[in-house]
């Protein structure tokens, strides 16, 4: 049996009618009975007519690089977030990853208003060395920092001279141009308990971390 245009029908196990590939039972019937390429070529169908668009989850990996193509950043631990729905992914890259599907990839060149901001000068702190723990007291030392509602800043210490220390909380990319590249891994439709909550969720309902 066979759903087509017509409503269920039958398809003769064998017939001297040519197929008509317009018509997807008449293609089924082309394939011959169902066996394991048949299952194959239906698993292909889906695969290649799976494309990105709102509420699909899309698992990927990236890099940055910089304006003279220097690679700044990688991952090639998978990431997950739901298209047009959580937020998570920026604009510019979000629409270019739209239609897209399992194995490509994408390049998009953000400015900084389009990706990491530009540096907020109220993020950077000069302080005096003593008022320092010491194993902050060096270039690359990474401090953090909570705030009465229990937000944690990462800082980044850029600068110790003249008995003074300079701590940085913007983002180290802050103010660059950047070209973000994106693989698409995989892609599947957002559950309904992942849109309520605005991301993905794992097996047992909890928030990924």
């Amino acid at each position: 049996m066979c759903f087509s245009d017509a409503g269920l029908h039958s398809i003769p196990a064998r017939s001297n009618i040519p197929p008509d590939p317009s018509r997807p039972c008449d293609t089924m019937r082309a394939l011959g009975p169902p066996g394991q390429n048949f299952y194959n070529y239906i698993h292909e169908l889906v695969q290649m007519s799976r494309k990105i668009s709102n509420f699909s989850v899309v698992t990927f990996t990236y890099s940055i690089k910089g304006e003279d193509g220097d690679l700044l950043e990688q991952s090639d631990l998978p990431l997950e977030y739901i298209h047009g729905v959580d937020g998570k992914m920026w604009p510019k890259v979000e629409h270019a990853l739209t239609g897209k599907a399992e194995g490509d990839v994408v390049e998009v060149s953000l400015r900084p208003e389009e990706g990491f901001g530009l540096p907020d000068p109220d993020l950077i702190i000069t302080q005096h060395i003593d008022h320092v723990p010491p194993q902050f007291r060096m270039v690359g030392a990474r401090p953090q920092f909570e705030n009465d509602a229990g937000d944690v800043m990462e800082m980044l210490v850029t600068q110790v001279a003249d008995g003074m220390v300079t701590i940085d909380g913007n983002h180290p990319f802050a103010g660059k141009t950047v070209t973000f590249v994106v693989k698409v891994i995989g892609i599947r439709s957002a559950t309904p308990q992942e849109v309520a909550a605005r991301e993905v969720l794992s097996s047992n309902g909890l928030p990924m971390q």
